[in-house]
Formats: structure tokens, sequence, C-alpha cells
């Protein structure tokens, strides 16, 4: 391994190699969950014309403006019924009434809805009449025109991630199509000759690879997809050629185990006779010391430990922010370092210069947030993952006493 990076430093280091995503057009059916490449205008105001909320009577407010019980105001009712999705501007006159039903566009001459719940209807001359007890102020049930954006509005902004509600305002404007930024082809692999396929019979010095499936799914719950290739055996030839052909198809590839120093970690050293070229191997952090990230070409190829403890903390340290570069998402509040409060003293932690990440509980109490270690630390377990909920990054000589704040990453 080379001279240790910090943990920031190696962040630094790798979002300064990688690349930008390709910009594409994109259907919004097909939009869910994709990065904007670009500001959104409104094409028109939202809504496009003044609109009732209510179902009720339209009526010009002014007209009302004397009523009350004991002097009732009485509007004749127009003939024509409004309802959601009218086409055509009717001229109310001065003294009349038009039943208007929710969602409808208001005519020309009325500004505000005397509901249903409040109307009362009588006959006479001929004539339907709606008595009005008490005045309506102007713009009541209304939504007026642009209410929610004007014509030439910014929506939404660049760097935003595309969610349901984003989408249905898109389609609210006739918007079929935007522009958006392609996410990373990820593949990932785990390496060793330990590890066999969960088909597989269980024999002895056999262990079931977990680590492609574990950072697979973890990337999915962040929004991205990622191919998951079959593991390769510690053997340098087979390695190589299942390493390239796992670069040919991703963009950022993510590997697990043989990154140490020990006689069969050949990661590295086959990485780079494949023409990667190496930005660190190593980083200041427990666990996972071991941590080798480089580029061939625009790829980002990350080598990550094979003990499933400190590959699923490198990647909750790494890759948030590293796909958020990538995407130019200006969201980053996955991968977002957060405050807060020890709930009890960690104890009997050895001093070192690490940056240590461990894994436990955050929980709010009292309005306040708290944060509470896990017994088990070990590197090579996962079983205490199904009860934490985040890790909590020490650094070195930190203070660990009960009430301290302290930074955690949730996941």
């Amino acid at each position: 391994m080379d001279e240790l990076l910090s943990v920031d430093n190696a962040i630094a280091r790798i979002l300064k190699a990688a690349p930008k995503g390709q910009q594409y057009d994109v259907s919004i059916e097909n939009a869910i969950s994709q990065v904007l490449a670009h500001d959104i205008l409104a094409h028109q105001a939202m809504p496009a014309f003044d609109r009732a909320m209510l179902d009720g009577f339209a009526v010009l407010a002014k007209d009302t403006e004397s009523a009350s019980k004991d002097k009732p105001v009485m509007l004749v009712i127009h003939e024509q019924v409004i309802g959601a999705g009218f086409d055509r501007l009717i001229t109310v006159k001065d003294g009349q009434a038009i039943r208007t039903m929710t969602g409808a566009p208001l005519m020309q001459g009325v500004d505000a809805i005397v509901r249903f719940e409040h109307a009362h209807v009588i006959e006479r001359d001929g004539h339907s009449w709606l008595i009005v007890t008490k005045p309506v102020q102007k713009g009541e049930a209304v939504q007026a025109k642009g209410y929610e954006a004007l014509e030439g509005e910014t929506l939404l902004k660049e760097g935003i991630k595309l969610g349901v509600a984003e989408l249905a305002l898109l389609a609210a404007q006739g918007i079929r199509e935007v522009v958006v930024i392609r996410p990373p082809a990820i593949g990932v692999i785990a390496t060793g000759s330990e590890l066999i396929a969960s088909e597989e019979a269980w024999r002895f010095g056999k262990l079931y690879d977990s680590n492609a499936l574990m950072i697979t799914n973890l990337l999915r719950t962040w929004g991205y997809h990622a191919t998951r290739f079959l593991s390769v055996k510690d053997e340098r030839e087979v390695l190589s050629y299942r390493l390239q052909e796992a670069m040919e198809a991703s963009d950022l590839l993510i590997t697990t185990g043989g990154v140490s120093v020990g006689d069969f970690d050949l990661v590295p050293s086959v990485l780079e006779a494949l023409g990667v070229e190496r930005l660190f191997w190593g980083v200041w952090m427990r666990p996972g010391t071991p941590l080798y990230a480089g580029k061939k070409g625009d790829k980002i190829i990350m080598a990550m430990s094979g003990n499933p403890g400190a590959a699923i903390v490198h990647a909750i340290v790494f890759l948030p922010t590293l796909l958020a570069h990538m995407t130019n998402l200006h969201d980053q509040s996955i991968g977002a370092l957060q405050k807060g409060i020890l709930a009890r003293t960690i104890e009997n932690l050895k001093p070192v210069k690490h940056t240590r990440f461990l894994r436990g509980r955050w929980y709010m109490k009292d309005g306040h947030v708290f944060v509470e270690p896990h017994d088990d630390q070990s590197s090579g377990t996962l079983r205490s993952y199904c009860q934490a909920n985040a890790l909590l990054r020490i650094e070195a000589s930190q203070n660990l006493a009960m009430g301290t704040l302290v930074s955690f990453l949730s996941f």
C-alpha cells in the first residue's frame, strides 16, 4: 500500500478524477430518479386561468356587499352550468350568478364562489334566484391564475433528482421529455477463492458471497442500478479476464476482496496490469484501511475490502458522494454527516491515527438526536448491522464521553 490518505483527502482525490455524466433526452415516463440537467421554466401559468376550488355559484363579490340575513341579496342564476374542462368564455352580467363546479374556470364578470352549502335557491317570475345572506370576499374559494407558477418562472432547478411530484409537475405542464444526466453504469464484483454462490453446496473453508448483493442493494436504496457479476477466484489470469470484462461494461466498477498486502491480494496489481492508473491505495480509516481507487480513461474503479463489515463502511462513506458528483446531483443529504449526542461513553478504544467508523443507532429523544454504538464492531461480521442505522465517525483522540456531540452517517 501507499502512504495512507485521510478519509477526506481520499474522497477529494477520487472526486477530482471522476467524470461527470453525459446529458441525454428521456421521456418523463422513464425519468424517475434521474437527475435534471437544465432548469425547467413554466410554459404557461399554473393554473392557466382562475378556477373554482369548491362546488357552488360564481358571483361578483361586490354584488353581495350588502347581503345579510335580514336583507338578503337576490341574484339571477345563469342557465349555463360550468364544469371542469369547460372551454368557452361566457360573460356573466352584474346581478347574475352561475353554477360552477370544483376545478372549473371562472367566467368573465365573476370573482368569488358561494359554496352550495351556503346557497339557497328559489323559483320566481320564471327565473331561478340565488339568495345570498352574507357577503363573500373577492377571490373566496378561487385559485387565481398563476397561483402556483407564472409563465416563464423556474419550476425545477437543474441538479435535482426527479421524483413522483416533480414528474407530475412536468406532466401538468404538458412537458413530455426532459434532459437529464445519464446515470453511470455500475458494476459490482466480489473476488476471493473462498467465495461460492448461494446455489452451491457449502464445503469446508468456503463462504457464501454476500458482499456483491449487499453493495448492489445499498445502491438500489439510493436510486442507482448496478450489475452484479459472478464472484471470481484469486487466480491472476482468471481475475484479469473477469475484471477486464467488468470494466468494459461499467463506468464505475466496484470490487470487494483481494486489496490488502497478502499473498493472494492480487486486485491492485491486476488492475494496473490492465492499464488502471492508481489514485490511492490505503486510507486512514478503521475498518477498511485497505482501499484502492483507480482510473482508466473515464472509468472509475474502487477496490474495497473483502470483510463485509469493512466493505459496507467503504460503500456508505465513499459511494453517495462519488455518485452525486458523477450525476451532478446537488442534494447530497445521502452521505452527508449529521450530528448526534453520544448516549453512553465509548470505552476501551485503542488510540490510533485512523478515523474510526463505528456501527450504531441514532434516535430522537426529547427533541434531540442521540447516537449509541453497537457492542460488536468486528469488520468480519454482518449481524450487528441488522441492529444499526448509523456509522459514527470518530476522529483520533476525540472525546468519547457520554453527552459529547459526534458526527455520524445514517443508512
